[in-house]
């Protein structure tokens, strides 16, 4: 076949205008986290939640999309407690009652099962919102995810997602199996818990092994800073 031939032509023609396609389907999603990325920032500070710098996470949006699965949330933006405390994200949080969020559950005492996460703002991606883990303990959940190389949320990954789909609640709760409370008297290890009563956001306490198809684990594949 000569460079001349209308089958070469043709066929060089369509490669192009795939190629084409791509780009254009890549840049419409690009576009599209970015504006996702913007609005959970919106949340965020409408909320009145301390940020910290976080313009630099939008510049790995095309990281996120390369880690995306269809059906998932594609990110999630975390502010680390030591920027945004507990006791100053979690009561800001109002549900369909506007009544502040409430717990009498000890903030200093919990901790995340995983010592590494970054202590500025990040980014989780490929984020279920614990749809496919109800009804599963936080210890079967930890292990579950761990074979299919994803982490289980912890309590202020959790609160992201609440902060941005508080619809999620509606559907289930959400046991934070990547974090662990300590009781102060007999030194067992309990798991944090957000559900909603009277409208309100609340937080209690759960044994590892309690199942309920009412609860569920959110999951993630990637933290991103």
């Amino acid at each position: 076949m000569s460079f001349s031939d209308p089958l070469h032509v043709i066929c060089v023609g369509s490669f192009c205008f795939l190629q084409h396609l791509h780009t254009m389907s890549l840049n419409i999603r690009k576009s599209m986290m970015r504006n996702y990325f913007d609005s959970q920032l919106s949340n965020l500070r409408s909320e009145g939640i301390n940020t910290g710098e976080i313009a630099p996470l939008r510049d790995k949006i095309p990281e996120v999309i390369a880690l995306s699965s269809k059906g998932n949330i594609s990110l999630l933006i975390v502010i680390p407690f030591a920027i945004a405390p507990f006791a100053d994200q979690f009561p800001k949080i109002r549900l369909g009652s506007k009544k502040e969020s409430y717990t009498f559950l000890d903030p200093a005492l919990i901790y995340d099962q995983n010592p590494n996460l970054p202590d500025q703002p990040y980014l989780i991606t490929d984020v279920d919102d614990g749809r496919a883990a109800l009804n599963r303990s936080p210890d079967r959940c930890v292990q579950m995810f761990k074979l299919k190389g994803r982490s289980a949320g912890t309590v202020n990954q959790s609160l992201a997602l609440i902060i941005k789909r508080p619809g999620t609640l509606g559907h289930h709760y959400l046991q934070c199996s990547g974090s662990r409370i300590k009781d102060v008297n007999s030194g067992r290890l309990y798991v944090p818990d957000f559900y909603v009563f009277a409208g309100r956001l609340k937080m209690k306490r759960e044994e590892p092994d309690d199942e309920d198809p009412r609860w569920g684990t959110l999951s993630y594949r990637d933290v991103i800073v």
